[in-house]
């Protein structure tokens, strides 16, 4: 059975970066620091985030699966005509180790969803080292690190789609990159999953 998509409550669940005007869904719950056997939704997670170096092993089939799954899902939870930006990496476009994840799921979404809009919006000026892995997250250091490719006319709302919600500093940041170009835009926020801390 599909997961229910959830908004994030702001009163029981207080993420550090978002506000009460952050309008923000995720799927599933990612245990930080858990591992493949934390979950069924880990697995996916870490599926889906599998580096490129290890295309050649046969495990790498299972990222092709994990992505195939996340575009399912949001194509079954997108409004209709929604338009839709991929979050960028941690990685630039011209690192060898950049990972085109979201595009390759927004364009699964795209197939399945004629009535869905797929925009190029932002990417990053230098690689970072990724959340996950003690990179920073503060939404002031990687607003500086945005860079705007999206087009010159504005459109009425976007849903920006990322796999795992943490600190919210990700989604605060290119926000705020929207809003500078396009001040009136509704930006709304769609993660496979939402991470959380087992004690």
């Amino acid at each position: 059975m599909a997961p229910r998509w959830i908004e994030v409550d702001h009163v029981a669940v207080r993420l550090y970066h978002l506000t009460d005007a952050d309008k923000c869904y995720f799927a599933r719950e990612y245990v930080s620091r858990g591992g493949y056997t934390a979950s069924a939704t880990n697995q996916l997670i870490l599926n889906f985030k599998k580096p490129r170096d290890r295309r050649h092993l046969p495990e790498y089939k299972y990222k092709a699966l994990a992505i195939t799954q996340f575009a399912t899902e949001l194509a079954d939870f997108l409004p209709r005509n929604t338009n839709v930006a991929a979050m960028p990496t941690s990685k630039c476009r011209i690192d060898v180790d950049y990972d085109d994840r979201l595009i390759q799921t927004l364009t699964e979404v795209v197939s399945r969803r004629t009535d869905i809009t797929c925009v190029d919006l932002l990417t990053i000026k230098r690689s970072l080292d990724p959340a996950h892995s003690g990179g920073p997250r503060g939404p002031a250091i990687l607003h500086e690190n945005l860079e705007w490719i999206g087009p010159t006319g504005p459109l009425p709302s976007i849903m920006l789609v990322d796999d795992v919600l943490g600190s919210g500093g990700h989604f605060s940041a290119c926000k705020q990159v929207v809003l500078e170009h396009w001040p009136q835009c509704h930006v709304m926020g769609a993660f496979w999953a939402r991470a959380v801390d087992v004690p």
